[in-house]
């Protein structure tokens, strides 16, 4: 969705400076279908199938596609195409991308992330210690802080 284009642009980096940094863990879920963009679920379904050594480079070409191309970003020959270029076997992506357990994978991610942001769920969404936050950069470090600072206080 454009909101998580944003987050990917502004917010996301100052977050991965700091797990760089070893301060905080950081989990991405691939969630699909709250955005406006057509195929998300094949872009979800994608990224999972290049591996986590290609990941975020995928990850950074699908934000890039979605201001390139709006609507049509998500294109199954282009999804399959930066994967080669990737050096991803076309073999194993389009197994991969055809598998059950891709689909048991993304509907996972899906009902988990419903489970713990039951109300109001949209994408993106910030959780810090299982709370959610407010997606702007200085509250997102202002509750990393907070945490760190709990965990050096109590240990916990």
């Amino acid at each position: 969705c454009p909101h998580c284009g944003t987050f990917h642009d502004t917010v996301l980096p100052t977050i991965l400076e700091r797990v760089v940094d070893g301060e905080v863990r950081f989990v991405y879920i691939p969630v699909y279908g709250t955005g406006s963009y057509a195929n998300g679920d094949s872009a979800a379904r994608a990224s999972l199938c290049v591996g986590e050594e290609n990941f975020w480079a995928y990850h950074d070409a699908l934000y890039t596609w979605q201001t390139e191309y709006s609507n049509y970003a998500f294109l199954y020959e282009r999804l399959v195409n930066a994967a080669l270029e990737l050096g991803v076997d076309a073999d194993e992506f389009n197994a991969c991308y055809a598998s059950d357990l891709t689909s048991e994978i993304l509907q996972a991610a899906f009902s988990t992330t419903q489970e713990l942001v039951p109300e109001n769920f949209g994408t993106p969404t910030v959780l810090v210690n299982n709370e959610r936050i407010d997606v702007s950069v200085p509250t997102i470090h202002d509750a990393i802080d907070a945490a760190l600072v709990n965990v050096e206080t109590t240990g916990e």
